[in-house]
């Protein structure tokens, strides 16, 4: 029996992938090289999905979702979110990012990364260069 399961993530690092509205750390049995830090993708599920904490499944299918690049901005969403994780080291955490915004008054960009286990979150701010 195949069970699918369609999620939208965001790519914090190639070892974990988080689930951006609930916040479930999933662990994919399938090498994503052509998955890049930071972007967002459609994960499809092959079979079922382990229950444990992180979970753990196969991915049967998966789509690379478009970078947007907001009006006035240098950089996509993908590159400042990259560039967030870039100029800081979170060792041994797993982060979801609550949100990406481009200020154009102040041309940056303000993401806010959300640790999974302690729900600490960390505001990293980004010059749109």
């Amino acid at each position: 029996m195949k069970v699918k399961v369609q999620l939208k993530l965001t790519i914090i690092s190639i070892e974990h992938f988080m689930e951006v509205l609930l916040y479930d750390a999933v662990w994919v049995s399938k090498s994503l090289n052509d998955v890049k830090v930071g972007e967002q993708v459609k994960i499809w599920f092959e079979g079922g999905v382990e229950t444990s904490y992180p979970s753990h499944a196969a991915v049967g299918k998966l789509e690379v979702m478009p970078n947007s690049t907001p009006e006035g901005a240098t950089l996509s969403n993908t590159e400042a979110l990259n560039r967030a994780l870039s100029k800081n080291k979170f060792e041994n955490e797993i982060l979801t990012a609550q949100s990406i915004s481009y200020d154009a008054d102040k041309d940056e960009w303000s993401i806010i990364l959300k640790n999974t286990d302690s729900y600490e979150e960390h505001t990293v701010k980004v010059e749109d260069k």
